[in-house]
């Protein structure tokens, strides 16, 4: 049997305990409401707008701000590229001199007398001839149609402006001829001898044509029965003198 008084010190120091702690709880008690306590904030909810939410602002930033863009200026033009040579400014520059105009030389006329007068002649072999020179289109139409006479020291030259081989007729011719046909290398290239006169009503259209048997540059008329008379021939060569031209190339 447990005596009671072998258990008093240990229940004794039990409840000591005990009153110590239940001492301890109402001291903090009394001090928890001495302290006035801070009313608790009432937090009120905002009603849910409606509106589409503003765009979030931008975040400041510490940088510094950039400055506003001055307006861009039009370029300059170019200068142009300076001369690789500048002639001094202070020089003056030698007038330029004005070229002396030439006056174009006069063309060389076909046919040409000379200017002191002598008369035309031909001279075929030895044998020479005053002339008379038909040269252009209206002399060589003509000849000596109507003529009534040819003096036995004179001939008529026809000049043509090319070598071909022309055709002659006696049409209105008064007495007979002979032809005398000179070539380009000036030298007699044919003949025809004791041509005949238009007879008393013959017809032109029945008048014989009569053409050198070469290409010839003229055609000397002289009297008929001249050419057998003075021995002129084939081959003979022949000048000119007292006349010029690009027509006269036998000078």
């Amino acid at each position: 049997m447990l005596h009671v008084a072998a258990l008093w010190p240990k229940t004794a120091a039990w409840s000591l305990a005990i009153s110590m702690l239940i001492a301890v709880g109402a001291l903090t008690a009394a001090c928890s409401q001495s302290q006035t306590p801070e009313p608790t904030p009432t937090t009120t909810t905002l009603p849910t707008a409606t509106q589409s939410p503003q765009p979030t602002p931008a975040i400041t930033s510490t940088e510094t701000p950039t400055p506003t863009p001055q307006p861009t200026s039009a370029p300059e033009p170019e200068a142009p590229l300076a001369p690789t040579h500048t002639p001094s400014p202070t020089s003056t520059p030698e007038p330029t001199a004005t070229p002396t105009p030439y006056a174009s030389p006069t063309p060389e006329p076909f046919i040409a007398l000379d200017p002191d007068g002598s008369a035309p002649t031909i001279t075929i072999g030895d044998v020479a001839f005053d002339l008379e020179i038909a040269h252009t289109p209206e002399s060589r139409t003509q000849g000596l149609s109507d003529r009534e006479i040819l003096p036995q020291t004179t001939g008529m030259l026809f000049v043509f402006e090319e070598t071909h081989t022309p055709t002659f007729w006696m049409y209105h011719m008064k007495f007979n001829l002979d032809f005398v046909w000179i070539g380009e290398d000036c030298a007699v290239a044919d003949i025809h001898r004791d041509v005949p006169r238009q007879a008393d009503g013959q017809r032109p259209s029945d008048l014989p044509r009569y053409s050198p048997a070469v290409p010839v540059l003229y055609n000397l008329e002289i009297n008929a029965g001249l050419a057998d008379a003075l021995g002129i021939d084939i081959g003979d060569k022949v000048t000119f003198s007292g006349f010029s031209g690009t027509g006269a190339i036998c000078r």
